[in-house]
């Protein structure tokens, strides 16, 4: 059948077109041959980054579900762009995805309301 080859397989992004930030979102690898023929078994040396300007952010778990195809989740709370690759035996699979992370909804329980002042027109009004 042949090894898996990185260039053959590809990767996918599990979720919204933009996701919202601290909501889960995944990434799976489907692993083919070098005749391109989709693998049916587990075992090959998956691994995921994921990067953000300014940010070190953990290395993500990869799940094996030893069918050929591979997953990672991720749960990010800064919005912005985020570059998240898988690699087979440290080779970039296909291309590295950027994935859009929106702010996510307000939560109360971990929010705060902090006076504020206005000056118009030379009054000056606190609320």
């Amino acid at each position: 059948p042949g090894p898996p080859s990185a260039t053959l397989s590809s990767v996918v992004y599990v979720g919204p077109a933009n996701a919202a930030a601290s909501t889960n979102w995944q990434v799976a690898a489907i692993l083919r041959n070098t005749n391109g023929i989709g693998l049916v078994g587990g075992g090959a040396d998956v691994t995921a980054t994921v990067s953000f300007p300014g940010l070190s952010l953990p290395t993500p778990v990869v799940t094996d579900h030893a069918n050929g195809t591979y997953s990672a989740a991720f749960s990010y709370t800064r919005s912005g762009t985020y570059s998240v690759s898988m690699l087979l035996s440290g080779t970039v699979i296909a291309s590295t995805l950027a994935i859009n992370v929106i702010p996510g909804a307000v939560n109360p329980a971990t929010s705060s309301a902090v006076p504020a002042t206005l000056a118009t027109a030379g009054v000056v009004s606190s609320f």
